[in-house]
Order: C-alpha cells, then sequence, then structure tokens
C-alpha cells in the first residue's frame, strides 16, 4: 500500500521511498533495487523541455522492453549485474566521456572523444523519444527510438540492444576506436534489453 501511494505521488516518489525504507533499517542493496523499480515506472515520463542544457556520462543503463512489474522486480538484480560488466567495456571504447547537448529548438549533438553526432529528437504519443541523426545538420543518416526514464535528478537513456550496437559502430567509424568493436559483440547477447546511459544535467 505504501508503495502505491508512492507511485500516485510526484516524480520525486523513488528518491522519497529510498529516504523511507532507509529510516526502517533495511538493507541498502535491496532499497537500492527497489526504488531503481519505482522509478523507473513512477518518474518514467521525461518531456522535451527537461532536456534542454549539457548531459554527461555517469554510468551504464539498462531497462526492460517489458512493462510488467514482476518482470522489471525479478530482474532489478540482473540488471545491475549486466550494467556492470558493460562498464569495463564503456570504459575501453571512451563513452564513459560521452556528453550531450540538448537545445530549445529540439537539435541534439551528442559528443564522444573525436566523434560528434548531430541531430533532432522528438517526442512521440507514448511518450518515447525518437533521434534523427542528420550529417551536417540537414541529411538524415537513420534514426532510433530511445526509452527515458527519470533516476533522481539524473535520466537513464536506453535503446534497443541492436539500435546501440549501431550507435557504438557510427562513434567507432568517426573515432577509429577498435575497443567498441568488443562492446558489439557483448552488447548482442543481450536480446530482450535496452541498454544506453544514465547521464547527469551539468547546465541548462
Amino acid at each position: 500500500m505504501t508503495v502505491m501511494l508512492w507511485l500516485c505521488g510526484s516524480q520525486s516518489a523513488s528518491a522519497d521511498l529510498k529516504d523511507f525504507l532507509g529510516k526502517l533499517g533495511g538493507d541498502s542493496s535491496a532499497i537500492d533495487g527497489i526504488t531503481s523499480i519505482i522509478g523507473d515506472i513512477a518518474g518514467g515520463d521525461v518531456e522535451l523541455k527537461d532536456l534542454t542544457g549539457d548531459w554527461e556520462y555517469v554510468a551504464p543503463a539498462v531497462s526492460f522492453k517489458s512493462d510488467n512489474l514482476l518482470k522489471k522486480a525479478g530482474g532489478a538484480a540482473a540488471a545491475a549485474k549486466i550494467e556492470k560488466e558493460i562498464e569495463p567495456y564503456y570504459q575501453k571504447a571512451g563513452l564513459t566521456g560521452l556528453k550531450m547537448k540538448f537545445n530549445a529548438d529540439s537539435t541534439f549533438v551528442m559528443k564522444v572523444r573525436r566523434a560528434e553526432l548531430k541531430g533532432c529528437v522528438t517526442q512521440n504519443k507514448d511518450g518515447q523519444h525518437l533521434f534523427e541523426f542528420r550529417a551536417f545538420g540537414k541529411i538524415k543518416t537513420g534514426s532510433m527510438t530511445a526509452y527515458m526514464s527519470r533516476s533522481g535528478k539524473n535520466v537513464k537513456l536506453t535503446f534497443d540492444v541492436s539500435k546501440l550496437i549501431s550507435l557504438v559502430e557510427k562513434i567507432s567509424a568517426i573515432s577509429g576506436n577498435a575497443s567498441i568493436k568488443g562492446l558489439s559483440a557483448l552488447l548482442s547477447n543481450y536480446d530482450g534489453l535496452n541498454a544506453g546511459f544514465e547521464l547527469k544535467k551539468t547546465s541548462k
């Protein structure tokens, strides 16, 4: 009942719940798992206006394609394990230096080392975000759907694994970083999940 009340509350539900459970003396890892699940459900909506500003990489992020609460609860530990497994590959590929800038006109710039990808992002009726990549800011070179959810003050940006691999390969082609190939091979083992990045805002 307490969880349901928080779910019906504000977007700070997971933070409040974490504080509440902490005061009860709950195990910290269990609390993180529970609040992560609640955060994905209660704070899933991220509006375009919320994105305007500069963002940078915090950690890998994994989300489930299914919206079933029981599957989320049962897979929380698995998600954390996968995030831990892919982190070294992110480091080797240079993705830990990822920076993103979202402009008020819905354009964005994604930078990883020497690689820079530009494009436009739009939000559909389901709350999902479509990233359209454009060479020289005009010529469309591909698109991919992103799933965004709140994690406290941060945002989790995840993609279908096959789409993330495509994005990683685009970055590899520009940066010439061969380490990204290992990351692509690893990600291909995680069909049924979305993977990406947790980002924190650094300026408005």
